[in-house]
């Protein structure tokens, strides 16, 4: 097994703290904690069972706190949901190559959703005279080219030495806008080599992500001078609300100007109610438009063209004459294997800057510009009325679909959209999913947490997850999840519901012949995965062979598995369980597949608010 190199140069120079590590996964669990990661979403996998080891046993309860999941695009999709409701990154752990391949969907919806999630995965050893059979099969020479397509950033760290640069890098890359996906590669032998010198842990502050850049002067200029100039400004909203502070200077210079405003059916960022919203006139408001400020536009081609899409030639719905300006950072993306910025349309000013840096600076511009001209007050009142013209007419529009359809059979989607907007008007919810294309219609939507948009790459299965995953963000709200999910999507991925994490979580299936509304609370919680590391360990490696594991039902309804030695004495003094602080001789993690962190002992699972469960070779015998 590796040996750690010391780092106490480091550690001096003043840059981070002494570490506490004794084995290489230590150590990753401090740079995990230290860059303020609180949860990790995973299926149990023997791959990373340092990682999980050191979770669960090293310096417990400081966290990451474990989700356990029941498949690991379940894991990554749940980590896109609560990155996309909290703006905080989460981690993920993927078994080696299997898992790694399981995960790549709902990997590809974050990387088209530009969501930051840490994904750790297991993997070796790439030392090959330490393989078992499977390891073979399971282990890649890079692993990481399995995703780098659709991955910010993939490492694989040779030694502990690497480990906390690694994640720091990932971490910063991840966290940069355009923001995205990364993946590392944790060999076995890193995660159980012996910490045996000073190592340190870095403090994350040194190696936080830049803000964003604000905007070109002289594109800011002519940004400003067409939109006070233009007779039919129109407002493409896209992903502009991954940053509520970009919103409040949004409605402002929407009023300014008295332009229209459409959403891009993202996330959340104009209010449906404001009479300034166009969204369900869009083809209407663009046909006029001289100008039109698009905001963080994945791809222009599916706002500024037709509803029903041939195949052909695109033609979008503006004139050839109309000025388009785009504030995004995205193209500072890489994209070749796929891309979803689709067509290339013409951009008379493009801004590669953040939103929310210069969405304040064009609206100070702006507003001088309008009071320098006296008519400018005038026309914006003009063209506010025409807006709230069309506005009035769409919502009746809207309104006689609803009651057309509300009392046929089986239940349509508006009676559907319009069920849920009663139920939650008055109080604190949040939509965490969407299906269909006229909910909008129905729902009133004020907020940011009213649309958390998401699945841009089309992976079916993503909705539940996601929802359950943005749920677990709102946690302590006190919202209500509300998630409309498709049925084809929710038979995908059904099984999430094994981990809802006690969140209120209002699940509406919706498909063309039934409609399902069901609430679930506290399904499943993350305790199970602390005790999911107490499973993986050896007592030593003579009694390994005379093991077996068995399968018991606890209390409280939750399936565990026991490791039980048989033909081995037992002490019930010192359980496995408890970490071994002073002899040497333990062996805390032996050479063998997994690890042990005490001498002898009886198998044991703990439920919170019971006591250890233990399970003798004599109360088992007849299970082999």
């Amino acid at each position: 097994m590796t040996e750690a190199k010391g780092g106490a140069e480091i550690w001096a120079a003043g840059i981070g703290r002494k570490s506490n590590a004794q084995y290489g996964s230590d150590l990753m669990v401090e740079v995990l904690r230290e860059l303020g990661i609180k949860y990790i979403a995973l299926n149990p996998g023997a791959s990373y069972r340092g990682l999980h080891d050191s979770l669960v046993n090293f310096e417990s309860g400081k966290g990451p706190e474990m989700i356990m999941c029941t498949h690991e695009e379940i894991a990554v999709a749940l980590a896109n949901g609560y990155a996309r409701a909290t703006g905080q990154i989460m981690a993920t752990g993927l078994h080696d190559i299997v898992g790694l391949q399981h995960a790549s969907m709902a990997i590809f919806n974050a990387w088209c959703d530009r969501t930051p999630i840490l994904n750790l995965g297991g993997g070796g050893p790439l030392d090959t005279t330490n393989r078992r059979s499977t390891d073979w099969v399971h282990t890649a020479l890079v692993q990481g080219n399995a995703v780098r397509e659709y991955v910010k950033f993939d490492d694989q760290p040779n030694s502990v030495d690497a480990v906390a640069e690694s994640f720091l890098k990932a971490y910063r890359i991840a966290m940069t806008e355009p923001k995205g996906p990364v993946y590392i590669c944790l060999d076995t032998d890193v995660q159980e080599a012996k910490v045996n010198k000073p190592m340190i842990v870095p403090h994350a502050q040194l190696f936080r992500p830049p803000p964003g850049p604000g905007a070109n002067p002289e594109s800011l200029r002519n940004a400003s001078r067409l939109l006070a100039e233009a007779e039919w400004p129109v407002i493409v909203a896209g992903e502009v609300g991954r940053n509520p502070k970009a919103l409040p200077p949004l409605l402002d210079l929407a009023e300014a100007l008295g332009a229209a405003v459409i959403d891009s059916d993202g996330r959340f960022a104009f209010p449906s109610t404001h009479p300034l919203n166009l969204t369900n006139a869009r083809e209407e408001a663009l046909r006029g438009a001289d100008v039109v400020l698009a905001l963080d536009v994945p791809s222009l081609g599916v706002p500024l063209g037709p509803s029903v899409r041939e195949r052909g030639n695109f033609a979008p719905i503006i004139a050839p004459s109309c000025k388009v300006i785009h504030i995004t950072l995205l193209d500072l993306e890489r994209q070749s294997w796929v891309s979803d910025n689709m067509w290339l349309l013409p951009v008379h000013v493009p801004m590669a800057a953040d939103t929310a840096v210069v969405l304040p600076q064009l609206l100070e511009q702006v507003r001088e510009r309008l009071t320098a001209n006296k008519d400018s007050a005038k026309q914006v009142q003009e063209r506010r009325r025409k807006i709230e013209g069309i506005y009035r007419d769409t919502r009746k529009k809207s309104q006689d679909w609803i009651e057309k359809t509300w009392n046929e059979k089986p239940v349509s989607q508006a009676r559907l959209f319009g069920e849920i907007n009663k139920r939650v008007q008055g109080k604190s919810w949040a939509l965490v999913s969407a299906h269909g294309r006229r909910w909008r219609e129905a729902i009133e939507v004020t907020e940011p947490a009213h649309g958390m948009g998401g699945g841009r790459g089309g992976g079916v299965g993503y909705g539940l997850p996601s929802s359950i995953g943005a749920a677990l963000g709102f946690k302590e709200s006190g919202r209500l999840c509300v998630g409309i999910i498709g049925d084809g999507d929710f038979l995908m991925t059904s099984n999430a519901l094994w981990t809802d994490p006690s969140t209120r979580f209002l699940c509406s299936w919706s498909c063309s012949t039934t409609v399902l509304t069901t609430m679930t609370k506290s399904i499943r919680s993350g305790w199970r995965g602390r005790a999911n590391g107490r499973w993986r360990t050896r007592a030593s490696a003579s009694a390994s062979k005379s093991r077996r594991r068995i399968w018991r039902r606890l209390r409280g309804g939750f399936t565990s598995m026991a490791l039980v030695r048989s033909r081995s004495p037992i002490s019930s003094a010192q359980p496995w369980i408890k970490r071994s602080k002073s002899s040497k001789t333990a062996n805390r993690r032996s050479s063998m597949s997994s690890r042990s962190r005490a001498k002898s002992g009886t198998a044991v699972s703990s439920v919170p608010g019971s006591p250890l469960w233990g399970v003798s070779p004599s109360q088992n015998s007849s299970s082999a």
